[in-house]
């Protein structure tokens, strides 16, 4: 095992490299209980709650825009090079971070999809504050 395949053993808990299919499937099982456990956390804290809904739509929004872009074959440089902006800042929008509206339809007019449609969807639960 070389120092990098040490490294990564390590950080995942493994004594050995690469990780044999039991060693995958007990770290997933273990990730999922983890997350279940954060999951129920967050849903005890209101503003928790809706502060993680809020993260979790950009996130999604941030990989539709990347999926965009890999269906268009182009690269965060050429993308970047249609909207005149740098590369950077192509990975600022694709990295979930808050996007204006008419960011989002310039970005996916140049991957070829100029008629896109951006939908406010209200939860049932929502209750007006």
């Amino acid at each position: 095992m070389n120092k990098q395949q040490s490294k990564a053993a390590k950080e995942w808990g493994f004594d050995h490299w690469p990780p044999t299919k039991a060693d995958l499937e007990k770290a997933a099982a273990c990730t999922a209980s983890h997350l279940a456990e954060i999951e129920a956390e967050i849903a005890s804290h209101p503003k928790l709650k809706q502060f993680a809904d809020g993260v979790t739509a950009e996130i999604e929004m941030a990989m539709q825009l990347c999926r965009l872009r890999k269906r268009a074959k182009k690269t965060q440089a050429q993308l970047a090079a249609a909207l005149g902006i740098t590369q950077g800042c192509v990975a600022r929008i694709e990295s979930g971070r808050p996007v204006r509206i008419d960011t989002i339809r310039r970005y996916a007019a140049a991957c070829g999809y100029p008629g896109i449609r951006i939908r406010l969807e209200v939860p049932r639960t929502a209750q007006m504050a």
